[in-house]
């Protein structure tokens, strides 16, 4: 009696963390429009798992979308400077003369640390995807693999022309 009322409480348990685990992620779709050339447009400013990306192209030309793990519509990020503390190994030789005139040579390893400002650098954020569309038509894409891509900041698309773009993820946490 005792253990079937323990195992339904393991069960209610089990269940319980499976529903609180599936809310965890939440599934969407974000819809960009992008008006013109060279455009740059925040799909989703948080950590996202992208599992299809839906691209409409109604121009005459080819179309060229990026989508970039940023998030913000700024494509690269710059470290500031700081000083670093850097640290080598020489020998010192010390040589002396003892009290009986008998020179004397002693070889130490030696640790030296200095100082020296590292200067800011920029760095661009990573690509996750660039898709060529072909002159008035859709292209769907879907991740190979089943699993989706992982947007650790964000997700930015950029384009060369007028579009739509549409992009089904969940968010991570």
């Amino acid at each position: 009696m005792k253990i079937n009322t323990y195992l339904t409480k393991i069960a209610a348990l089990m269940v319980a963390s499976l529903l609180l685990g599936a809310s965890a992620l939440s599934a969407a779709n974000a819809v960009v429009s992008p008006s013109g050339a060279s455009t740059n447009s925040i799909i989703s400013s948080n950590a996202v798992n992208i599992t299809q990306v839906t691209v409409a192209n109604s121009s005459t030309n080819t179309l060229l979308v990026r989508l970039v793990d940023a998030p913000s519509t700024s494509l690269t990020w710059t470290n500031a400077s700081y000083i670093g503390t850097f640290a080598y190994t020489t020998n010192i030789v010390t040589t002396f003369t003892n009290f009986t005139g008998v020179v004397q040579n002693q070889t130490n390893s030696y640790l030296y640390t200095y100082t020296n400002t590292v200067a800011a650098n920029t760095n661009s954020y990573n690509t996750l995807v660039v898709l060529t569309v072909p002159a008035s038509e859709t292209l769907i894409w879907t991740p190979s693999g089943g699993n989706g891509i992982n947007a650790n900041f964000g997700v930015l698309s950029t384009n060369n022309q007028a579009c739509a773009i549409t992009v089904q993820y969940s968010t991570t946490k």
